[in-house]
């Protein structure tokens, strides 16, 4: 995609390997966040039967890794600029729990 001049972190477009985060049904259907929620639900009842705290992260941690080693981001609009800018990687991690439990 292309790269605004001011930040490497805003971004005017996104790949299909992407998950993008919002309300609404466009991002529900774009491609990534399909493979996104069949990654998860792969791994729900993993999650869902461990019993600590530790062992949850590492589940959660995995699904970050499989979609950023498949050239994905997790990505949401800036409401300033009206660009896709990465979300920090704490927020991702919360977005997989949620998504997990």
């Amino acid at each position: 995609g292309l790269i605004s001049p001011s930040s490497d972190s805003q971004l005017s477009s996104f790949s299909d390997n992407d998950v993008l985060f919002g309300r609404g049904g466009g991002t529900n259907k774009h491609p990534g966040n399909i493979k996104f929620r069949q990654v998860a639900k792969s791994l729900q009842e993993k999650y869902r039967s461990s019993l600590s705290k530790a062992r949850k992260t590492e589940i959660s941690t995995s699904v970050l890794d499989l979609i950023k080693s498949n050239g994905g981001r997790f990505l949401e609009i800036n409401k300033e600029t009206g660009l896709w800018e990465e979300v920090p990687m704490k927020r991702a991690r919360t977005k997989v729990a949620q998504i997990l439990r």
